[in-house]
């Protein structure tokens, strides 16, 4: 997608079952995304133009969240230390 930054798409790398977990662990906990204000959205509730609620899961958190990582360790070639927890979005 892009050298500069580097992006790039991976296609399968969760299967629906392993998505379907992280749905069901964060749902319980997801709540409207923090948002930063630019000057002129002061004063502007955040819902005009923010969609998102987030909720972050702990690194290691259970053994499906531990594999995933692994998996994502094994193909970035970044340690699963230099990690933090993964975000998990949901819009509106």
């Amino acid at each position: 997608m892009s050298l500069i930054p580097l992006v790039f798409s991976i296609t399968g790398l969760f299967d629906e079952a392993e998505c379907d977990h992280i749905i069901k662990i964060a749902e319980p906990y997801i709540a409207p995304s923090v948002v930063n204000k630019m000057d002129n959205d002061i004063g502007k509730p955040d819902t005009e133009w923010r969609t998102s609620k987030t909720h972050f899961i702990n690194r290691g958190q259970d053994e499906i969240v531990k594999d995933l990582e692994r998996r994502v360790r094994d193909v970035t070639n970044i340690p699963i230390s230099n990690g933090e927890g993964a975000q998990i979005l949901k819009y509106e």
